[in-house]
């Protein structure tokens, strides 16, 4: 046909062939998949494992597509047809993994007819951080540039901890007033930007209650402390029914810090 690229011919290899080309393939940091048009992957290398936690057995004989619940960047044909005209794709994919994580990858995928039957080579490398720190640094401009628009203290912790929350996904977001002689943490609703169908925490908590002296040095530092699981996590789970009673489950906190004499705490539940 006009204008149609040959496709990719490659004779039967012979088996000592094979076996360094399956070696060269397994041994590779870089996930590399091979998966065939009718009956789906066909070889799953280790690096393809320790990305996306699908071992060789489980993987083999799945359709890619749906064993890693591909997002293409535009529909599928499209790429199946590329693949078919030119023989190959480039592009950026969304996959999840087998715990469910989410990351995005740099996608080649070239095919190929070996032994009578097509196949498509995918080899795809992670840029999900890359990604992500390009997106945190857009909100945190767009965020300087609405802050800068409010002069009310009180007005600028609402849209801040509304615009984390969103952005982040979480149920609540706000900042605390920290009492240390007291002993008390004290949650102002006007603090309380963002709230996602949570119920409201404003009123005051002793902090002993919440978290352990070691946690509460280590804010008092101003580092951060995250905590996925209040029910397991061992700075948290003897506190995990004062957690549960509020509805909270994980906790983000970058840590207190002192502001115009009074100590603030900003946590994202």
């Amino acid at each position: 046909m006009p204008g149609r690229r040959k496709k990719l011919r490659v004779s039967v290899l012979q088996p000592n062939d094979k076996e360094k080309l399956r070696l060269l393939v397994e041994l590779s940091f870089e996930p590399i998949i091979v998966w065939d048009f009718e009956r789906g992957i066909v070889d799953w290398n280790q690096g393809s494992e320790r990305l996306y936690g699908f071992t060789r057995a489980e993987a083999v004989g799945c359709v890619i597509h749906d064993l890693l619940q591909t997002v293409h960047p535009v529909p599928l044909k499209e790429v199946l047809s590329q693949l078919d005209a030119q023989g190959k794709w480039i592009g950026e994919l969304r996959h999840t993994t087998k715990n469910g994580r989410k990351v995005i990858v740099e996608s080649r995928q070239q095919s190929a007819e070996i032994g009578g039957r097509r196949v498509v080579l995918e080899t795809n490398h992670d840029i999900t951080e890359i990604r992500r720190s390009e997106l945190n640094a857009r909100f945190i401009i767009q965020l300087d540039l609405a802050i800068a628009q409010i002069t009310d203290p009180d007005a600028i912790v609402r849209l801040a901890t509304s615009k984390l929350g969103e952005f982040l996904g979480t149920s609540r977001c706000h900042l605390s007033e920290i009492d240390r002689e007291a002993d008390l943490s004290l949650v102002r609703k006007s603090w309380e930007g963002w709230l996602d169908a949570a119920p409201s925490l404003a009123g005051g908590y002793r902090i002993s209650e919440f978290i352990t002296p070691q946690v509460r040095a280590v804010l008092e530092e101003g580092k951060a402390v995250i905590i996925d699981d209040v029910k397991i996590d061992p700075r948290t789970r003897h506190f995990a029914s004062k957690y549960a009673a509020l509805g909270v489950g994980a906790v983000i906190a970058p840590g207190t810090s002192a502001d115009a004499g009074r100590v603030v705490g900003f946590y994202v539940h």
